[in-house]
C-alpha cells in the first residue's frame, strides 16, 4: 500500500490543510499565541508542525520527487517523512537543510506560509496569446534593430542564408522565429540575444530573477554574501546612485573626499 494512502479517509487531504491553516492566518495566529499569558505551547508547535508539513510536500510535489525518493537522499524510513509532512514530526535544522538542498529551495522557506501551488496558480497564462504576443514584439525589435543599421530586408535575409519573404514574416510577428536564427540575428545586429527576453509581463519578471540569480552565482562568495545581507542594501543603494553619476561628478566627488582626509 502507498504511504499516502495509510492515513485513512477521515484525514483531510494537505490541500484542505493547507487552505484551512491559510484562512485561518497561521502566522497572524501565531503571534496572537505568543502574546497570551500563559502561552498554549502545545497548540504553536503543533500549528508549526503542520505548517511546516504542509511546505515540505508542496515542495516535494513542486519538484516530483515520491516519499520514497525523499526518504532515500536523506537515509531515513518512509515512515519519518510522511509524519514530518503531516505534522506528527518535525525535522531538526540540518535534515531541513538536506530537504532544501534536495529540493532547490530557500531553508528560509520552510518557515514561511506560501506554497508552490500557489505561486503556481498565480503564474498561469494563456500560452498562445503571449506566443502571438511576443512573436509580434520580437519582430518589431528585429526591423528596428535593422533599420538602425541601415540594412535593407534582403541584405540581412542574404546574411543569415534565409528568404526575405521568410525575414519579413518574421518582422511582422506572422511567424515564429527559430531559437537558434534568432542568435544569428542578434549576432548581425550586433546585440546580446537579451535584447530579444520579455521583461515587462509575469513571464519576464520571472526570467529576469532567473538571470539575475544565475548572475549572482557566478560571483565571489565575498560579493554574494555582501549582496545578501539586508543591512548592506543602503551601500548597495549609494553604489546605485554612484553608477548613475557622470564621470565629472565622480572625479569631483573623489577630490572631496581626498580634501576632507588630507
Amino acid at each position: 500500500m502507498h504511504f499516502e494512502q495509510i492515513i485513512g479517509a477521515k484525514r483531510m487531504s494537505f490541500s484542505d490543510v493547507a487552505a484551512k491553516l491559510k484562512k485561518s492566518g497561521a502566522l497572524e495566529k501565531e503571534k496572537a499565541t505568543l502574546e497570551q499569558k500563559p502561552l498554549d505551547l502545545e497548540e504553536l508547535y503543533t500549528l508549526r508542525a503542520r505548517m511546516m508539513g504542509v511546505l515540505i510536500r508542496d515542495a516535494r510535489l513542486a519538484m516530483g520527487y515520491t516519499i520514497e525518493e525523499i526518504a532515500n537522499h536523506l537515509n531515513l524510513p518512509d515512515e519519518t517523512i510522511l509524519a514530518w509532512e503531516f505534522g506528527q514530526a518535525v525535522p531538526s535544522l540540518p535534515q531541513l537543510e538536506l530537504v532544501a538542498f534536495l529540493l532547490q529551495v530557500p531553508v528560509s522557506h520552510f518557515w514561511g506560509s506560501d506554497t508552490f501551488m500557489q505561486q503556481y496558480g498565480s503564474r498561469q497564462i494563456d500560452s498562445h496569446e503571449y506566443s502571438i504576443l511576443r512573436d509580434r514584439m520580437i519582430g518589431a525589435l528585429i526591423r528596428a534593430g535593422r533599420q538602425a543599421k541601415n540594412i535593407s530586408t534582403a541584405d540581412l535575409a542574404t546574411k543569415l542564408g534565409i528568404n526575405a519573404e521568410f525575414l519579413e514574416a518574421y518582422e511582422y510577428g506572422t511567424l515564429p522565429v527559430p531559437m537558434t536564427l534568432l542568435v544569428s540575428i542578434a549576432s548581425a545586429l550586433e546585440v546580446n540575444v537579451n535584447y530579444f527576453l520579455e521583461s515587462s509581463s509575469r513571464v519576464g519578471e520571472f526570467l529576469e530573477i532567473r538571470e539575475a540569480l544565475k548572475t549572482i552565482e557566478e560571483m565571489p562568495e565575498d560579493i554574494r554574501a555582501f549582496l545578501s545581507s539586508h543591512t548592506n542594501q543602503p551601500y548597495i543603494r549609494l553604489a546605485m546612485i554612484f553608477a548613475k553619476l557622470p564621470a565629472d561628478s565622480l572625479r569631483a566627488l573623489a577630490e572631496s573626499m581626498l580634501d576632507i582626509t588630507l
